[in-house]
């Protein structure tokens, strides 16, 4: 892998999880009129965890880069 794909790489996953956070950020003030404070958060909660789940599956079909 070169420096090139590999900062190529790092910059996607970087404006992917900015993205991320700017969708949550917008649906969270919908959410919040319909939910309560307690259920947002529990909303949340199991939201991320369902998310690591799916990239924890994604990632370990992902071989690892080589140590130089």
């Amino acid at each position: 892998m070169t420096d090139a794909k590999a900062t190529d790489m790092l910059n996607r996953r970087l404006a992917i999880q900015k993205q991320r956070v700017l969708l949550d950020d917008k649906y969270r003030k919908q959410f919040a009129t319909a939910l309560s404070p307690r259920r947002l958060v529990r909303f949340y909660q199991i939201e991320h965890q369902l998310e690591l789940m799916i990239e924890l599956q994604a990632v370990s079909q992902i071989p690892m880069m080589k140590r130089w």
